[in-house]
């Protein structure tokens, strides 16, 4: 007999004809919670029921949780990522409700219940690639439809859907699948990157045989090199494969070294830009500083104090954001030189922080409305200054990336993890240009600027010296985005200290 109170995971009965609120129902009452009479269930709760209902859970022998279709392709897809079950789960929600997406809390919400499913069931083992079922070989051709090649004693064949679990990775592209007919053109123009018309040029020059080899540097494919030759000369043969894996490895070496040049450049001259900038930007902020005083200390001697002190509380504002730049320089020299940032642990309050930026940045603009979401308190042992920071630097972001106005909500709340660890997590929303999809994973590196935003002023530190400070707190810091939209950015910080 099996132990049920040692597993505990939710027992769907499987209706097509339900919809996930109806599912969200049985999940909530069959963990014993009452749902009040004429309202529905969580947006938790609903997706929740969607992936339960759509996926099984399980966790691979590395202890990574996995999500896998009940009915389709064999694919496992992590359960958060850019290209994970969180991002389908979203989907699905916003698809099923009208339109209307899910909250980064409720995703969060769920993907913690969805980790407890995955480690209650089975372990199970998703291959990469290349898998092998009974007496044959298995290898996933990478299309969205779960096609494979299985190769055996008695020949291959193709498959609509593998008799293996695989998983994907970022780097993995389709491959084309093999054929049957002989067409070796037909195969080669597939594989090369060229157009119809340079490809029928090639025919007329006349092509016996051809070899299509990876460019590889550093673990990356950079692309390929292909080598022809005509039919008057002996085909390319297996005994010649080393001499050309030997060309194409030291073609790719002077590709990347060329590309790792450009890139050196690159950097040199981002650097000299940001110190022009970083010079700009504090000989201005002196120069408020100072006027401010001066105009101070005539207003105190013509006894005009109530407008003396609105002087002083701008020049005190604007030495706050002197300091911040000041410190942000630091932090990216002593991260550059290979060092830890020094960090003061302390008894911080992150919803009591939440609230008092909020009422700041909100005297800073007439077109924005800065709305909070928090708990009376949350509180944790971090660096509070630095913590600051991040959140000023969040919120700076938010303000200058939507020139048009419109509402920026910071959500503070508190996560538990399957394994029972709690986070203090804290959310900034804007409605603003949004980020390009594609320059998202290098949104968080040094004096990255976005593509959309070149006109807006910035040293393009202030994210990747966030992702530092975090990240050394113990936490993590990510962003979700759609162009012309908003963007989300989320700061997880381990609350384990808390009381």
């Amino acid at each position: 007999m099996t132990d049920d109170s040692k597993k505990p995971t939710l027992q769907l009965v499987k209706d097509e004809k339900k919809s996930s609120k109806s599912l969200a129902h049985e999940i909530v009452e069959g963990e014993g919670v009452a749902v009040e009479k004429g309202r529905g269930p969580s947006q938790a709760s609903q997706l929740v029921a969607l992936a339960r209902e759509k996926y099984e859970m399980f966790m691979s022998e590395d202890g990574r949780p996995y999500g896998v279709k009940k009915e389709g392709a064999n694919i496992a897809l992590p359960l958060r990522g850019k290209a994970g079950l969180r991002s389908q789960l979203a989907l699905l929600y916003t698809d099923s409700n009208g339109g209307a997406a899910p909250s980064q809390s409720a995703l969060a919400d769920a993907m913690t219940v969805l980790e407890g499913a995955a480690q209650a069931a089975d372990p199970r083992v998703p291959h990469l690639r290349i898998g092998r079922h009974n007496d044959r070989i298995v290898v996933d051709l990478g299309t969205a439809d779960g096609r494979c090649v299985t190769i055996g004693p008695d020949g291959w064949d193709r498959s609509a859907k593998s008799p293996v679990l695989f998983r994907r990775s970022g780097a993995m592209k389709p491959l084309p699948e093999p054929v049957r007919d002989g067409d070796g053109l037909a195969r080669l123009q597939t594989l090369l990157n060229t157009d119809e018309e340079h490809f029928r040029l090639l025919e007329q020059a006349g092509i016996g045989s051809a070899v299509v080899l990876p460019l590889i540097a550093r673990g990356q494919v950079l692309g390929a090199m292909t080598l022809v030759r005509a039919p008057t000369r002996e085909p390319y043969s297996d005994a010649e494969l080393p001499l050309l894996e030997e060309l194409a490895r030291r073609a790719a070496l002077s590709v990347d070294n060329a590309r790792l040049l450009e890139e050196a450049n690159e950097a040199v001259r981002l650097r000299d830009d940001f110190l022009a900038m970083a010079s700009h930007d504090m000989r201005t902020p002196l120069s408020v500083i100072l006027a401010n005083i001066q105009l101070a200390r005539r207003k105190l001697a013509a006894g005009e104090h109530a407008d003396a002190s609105r002087h002083m509380e701008s020049a005190e504002r604007t030495t706050q954001k002197m300091t911040g730049l000041v410190g942000e320089l630091m932090d990216v020299t002593i991260l550059r030189a290979g060092h830890q940032l020094p960090l003061r642990h302390e008894h911080a309050d992150l919803a009591a922080i939440a609230r008092a930026h909020a009422e700041d940045y909100q005297r800073m603009s007439d077109q924005h409305r800065v709305v909070v979401s928090a708990p009376d308190t949350l509180v944790g042992e971090w660096d509070a200054s630095r913590v600051e920071r991040v959140l000023r630097n969040l919120l700076d972001n938010a303000l200058k990336y939507s020139p048009h106005g419109g509402d920026i909500r910071l959500d503070v709340t508190e996560e538990t993890d399957a394994s029972g660890r709690r986070w203090a997590a804290i959310a900034v929303e804007d409605e603003g240009v949004g980020i390009p999809e594609d320059e998202l994973p290098q949104l968080f590196e040094k004096y990255h600027r976005g593509s959309n935003t070149r006109e807006l002023r910035g040293t393009g530190l202030g994210l990747a010296g966030s992702r530092a400070v975090i990240e050394q707190l113990g936490g993590s810091i990510e962003v979700s985005s759609r162009l012309g939209v908003g963007s989300v950015f989320t700061v997880r910080l381990p609350a384990n200290a808390a009381s």
